[in-house]
């Protein structure tokens, strides 16, 4: 076979590719382009974002200019922020490693955790940059490669995430194996609450709030505090009946 005739055979092959595969060849590169072209569009902003006004103090205090400022390129700015600040690395998918509690108020990190990527992600959607909701999918996209987060964050989901997720698949902004599907809407954003009262185990129980352990980590077998997801309250666990919420 002589050498000139390699670029023709390749565009023969190609061809038949083309005409065998057709969308199912030419899809993954387009879509992988796309990705990659968003996802760079994203870094940009994320970083024009952080740029533009310097996020600094307490996680608490980054969370409470998320979740009350009335800029939302500020907003979103704090939200990046307190990614950066709250995860293990940055990472989202390492909610699972966040622990501890927010002093003198007692508010579980783990929760200000899941506002810090659901609410960062559901405001930085509504900005008018092509690139917000590869944003969004920076943020979650890891948050919800973690398995518990999925579970109760995704399937369990607050109010407005099920519309956020069907809003970025629809404008093309989807993971490989999709978004989570959500079963059950519980509560509103924002998720993170301070302690205050206490409630009776048994109605804890009854009224399946979430119990978290001395490490404002939820975890089913704890029996310390108990969250009440649909009321954004959380009490300390108590057993006698006579010490109702207040």
């Amino acid at each position: 076979m002589q050498k000139g005739n390699h670029p023709a055979l390749l565009a023969l092959a190609l061809g038949v590719l083309c005409f065998l595969g057709g969308e199912a060849w030419a899809g993954p590169f387009q879509a992988g382009s796309k990705r990659e072209l968003g996802l760079e569009a994203a870094a940009a902003l994320r970083i024009e974002l952080l740029a533009e006004k310097p996020h600094t103090g307490t996680e608490e205090a980054l969370w409470r200019v998320l979740t009350t400022s009335k800029d939302l390129r500020v907003r979103v700015g704090a939200g990046l922020a307190l990614v950066d600040r709250i995860f293990p690395g940055g990472d989202p998918a390492l909610w699972g490693e966040v622990h501890g509690w927010w002093l003198p108020r007692r508010v579980p990190r783990s929760l200000g955790a899941a506002d810090a990527a659901i609410l960062t992600a559901s405001l930085a959607t509504a900005l008018p940059d092509p690139a917000a909701p590869w944003l969004a999918y920076r943020i979650l996209e890891p948050f919800f490669r973690s398995s518990d987060a999925r579970y109760r964050f995704g399937r369990l989901a607050p109010q407005g995430l099920e519309e956020l997720l069907r809003s970025l698949s629809a404008r093309g902004v989807e993971p490989p194996e999709g978004w989570p599907e959500p079963f059950e809407v519980v509560g509103v954003l924002p998720l993170a609450c301070p302690l205050e009262g206490t409630v009776p185990r048994e109605r804890a129980l009854m009224e399946s709030m979430v119990f978290l352990d001395t490490k404002g980590r939820i975890a089913d077998d704890a029996r310390t505090y108990a969250w009440d997801r649909a009321e954004g309250r959380l009490h300390e666990v108590v057993e006698d009946e006579r010490f109702p919420v207040p």
